[in-house]
């Protein structure tokens, strides 16, 4: 089974001469966004292709607050692009039920937040 956006989600790719570099999608949640998924091609990773890609976009959550369920490995990789660790009694309530369904299903995930300004 391969994910499918929904039409109120955000799409964002990153190409060279066509080749697709990244990907990310940003899922509406309220008020706010939640960056659900990130992906760079393998062949890329490790270049900073995708702490340039995610940055380059920072300015589209200037709209409102954006969280992120991220793996802990990554943690660093988001905090480098302005991301910051909270704590699950911080955020709204649909993006903290979200958050407790992917703990819940054994997935290890840190909670963070880029908060504009």
């Amino acid at each position: 089974m391969r994910p499918q956006a929904a039409k109120s989600d955000r799409v964002y790719m990153a190409l060279h001469e066509d080749k697709l570099l990244a990907a990310l999608r940003l899922c509406p949640f309220g008020d706010n966004w939640v960056l659900r998924s990130m992906c760079v091609e393998s062949s890329y990773r490790g270049q900073g292709i995708g702490r340039h890609f995610l940055k380059s976009l920072l300015n589209v959550f200037a709209e409102t607050e954006c969280y992120c369920f991220a793996y802990e490995h990554l943690v660093v990789f988001y905090q480098s692009t302005g991301f910051k660790l909270i704590e699950v009694e911080q955020v709204p309530l649909i993006v903290a039920e979200r958050f407790r369904c992917y703990q819940n299903s054994g997935k290890n995930v840190c909670l963070m937040q880029y908060r504009p300004g």
